[in-house]
C-alpha cells in the first residue's frame, strides 16, 4: 500500500511548498491532514504566503487555523492574491519526535 503525503517532522525551521501561480485573485486554500505522531501530538500552523514575480520577499496572505486535528482543512481568501502562491508549514507545539504526514489539495481559484 503506498503512502500518502508529504512527511513534516518537527524541526526548529520551517518547511515550505512549492510556489504556484495565481488563478485569480481570490482562492479557497485546503489541506488534507492525513496523520499526526509523536510522543506528544504536534500543533501544525500554516502560513498562506504570496509574493509577485518582481518581489524579493514573501509576505504572509492569511493563515490557516492552528491544526490539531487531521482532516481537511480550508482557508478562503477573498481578495488580493499575488502572483506567487506558498504555504510556510511549522510547529507550535509537540515533542521532538513529533511529525504530521500532509496533503495539498488543489486550490479552488475563484
Amino acid at each position: 500500500m503506498p503512502i500518502i503525503g508529504e512527511l513534516i517532522c518537527k524541526a526548529t525551521q520551517a518547511d515550505y511548498t512549492e510556489p504556484e501561480n495565481r488563478g485569480s485573485d481570490a482562492a479557497k486554500f485546503r489541506v488534507d491532514i492525513r496523520q499526526r505522531g509523536g510522543t506528544t501530538l504536534p500543533t501544525l500552523n500554516i502560513e498562506i504566503q504570496n509574493r509577485n514575480l518582481n518581489d524579493d520577499t514573501w509576505a504572509t496572505l492569511d493563515s490557516f487555523a492552528a491544526i490539531t486535528a487531521t482532516g481537511v482543512k480550508e482557508k478562503s481568501v477573498a481578495t488580493g492574491v499575488k502572483e506567487l502562491v506558498r504555504y510556510k508549514l511549522s510547529f507550535s507545539a509537540g515533542s521532538a519526535d513529533a511529525f504530521v504526514r500532509f496533503v495539498q489539495l488543489q486550490t479552488v481559484w475563484t
